[in-house]
């Protein structure tokens, strides 16, 4: 229900939909996948033909370009002025280009996470940036750290709430987020554990709890 601006340079805006619709189908009790809309092989037509009735009228905007040019926080800016969204979503923040060719990759990413913060503050919304680990983390079964994402420290005191995530050993379905961050009260646990099936668009809390709370374990 909220208006969202999704930005993305990992793939075209049609997967990026295709993926949305089988998160938001499952909610609501669909049960179509991704591989079915994908290949549209054991696709329900009729389903998903009533899905896309039901849900056609989106309060989502999908961009993977910003008129034929790399996406940066200029442009992303001007688009937030345009659509006036109630939450901004940028999947991959290390892909955005710079305003200034002439900016080393530090001062790159410096830009963009205190960009984003400022537009945020500046627009009353609330943003969602996501970005990858270096190689130096290269244990998948461990929540990366702040020393392993270009200038993590920077994006941590950026931040409001800060996440990582990682899989879950012998449990291919699960996704582990840990909270490096919660600027406001007291951080609410340490880490969740999700339920994470991208195919069936499950992603779920499962469990919660404290690293020091004796009954968990990691």
């Amino acid at each position: 229900g909220y208006k969202t601006l999704f930005i993305s340079s990992e793939m075209p805006a049609s997967q990026i939909a295709i993926r949305k619709d089988v998160v938001l189908g499952h909610i609501n009790g669909y049960k179509f996948t991704h591989t079915q809309l994908k290949k549209g092989e054991g696709l329900d037509e009729k389903e998903y033909a009533s899905f896309l009735k039901k849900f056609s009228k989106g309060h989502e905007i999908i961009l993977n370009h910003i008129d034929q040019k790399s996406i940066t926080l200029s442009g992303i800016a001007a688009k937030v002025r345009k659509y006036k969204p109630e939450l901004l979503i940028i999947d991959g923040i290390q892909l955005l280009g710079s305003d200034n060719k002439k900016d080393a990759a530090w001062e790159r990413m410096m830009e963009l996470f205190y960009g984003i913060k400022n537009l945020s503050t500046a627009n009353g919304i609330a943003s969602f940036i996501s970005t990858q680990a270096n190689r130096g983390a290269s244990d998948i079964f461990s929540p990366p750290s702040p020393k392993d994402i270009a200038l993590g420290d920077a994006l941590l005191q950026a931040s409001d709430v800060a996440m990582s995530m990682c899989r879950v050993e012998d449990e291919p379905k699960q996704a582990m987020i840990y909270f490096q961050k919660f600027r406001d009260g007291e951080m609410p646990c340490d880490y969740v554990t999700l339920e994470f099936d991208v195919d069936k668009g499950i992603i779920k809390e499962i469990d919660s709890s404290r690293i020091n709370d004796q009954t968990s374990s990691i």
